[in-house]
C-alpha cells in the first residue's frame, strides 16, 4: 500500500512536467528520509507534488524550497534537508 502512494506521488510530479529522475532522485532520497525520521507517510507531508515539481523547475536547491515558504514552513524544510 505504501508503495502505492509513493508511486502515486511520483506520478503526479510527474503530471506536473517534473524531470523523471530529478523527482525520483528527490523522492527516494529526501523526502524518504524525512518521512522515515519523522514517521510519516507521503500523504501526510507538506510538501505536495505541485511544490516539489515547482522546486525542481527552481533547481532542486534549498533556496528553491524556502522560496516556497507559503506552501511550506521554514522549520519543514529545515528538517527535510539536513
Amino acid at each position: 500500500m505504501m508503495l502505492n502512494l509513493v508511486a502515486k506521488y511520483f506520478d503526479a510530479t510527474i503530471a506536473k512536467g517534473a524531470d523523471v529522475k530529478s523527482a525520483a532522485n528527490w523522492i527516494m532520497g529526501d523526502i524518504a528520509a524525512y518521512m522515515k525520521n519523522e514517521k510519516l507517510t507521503i500523504d501526510e507531508i507538506k510538501v505536495t507534488p505541485q511544490i516539489l515539481f515547482k522546486l525542481l523547475v527552481k533547481g532542486g536547491t534549498v533556496k528553491g524550497l524556502i522560496e516556497e515558504k507559503d506552501l511550506v514552513q521554514a522549520s519543514y524544510s529545515n528538517k527535510l534537508l539536513t
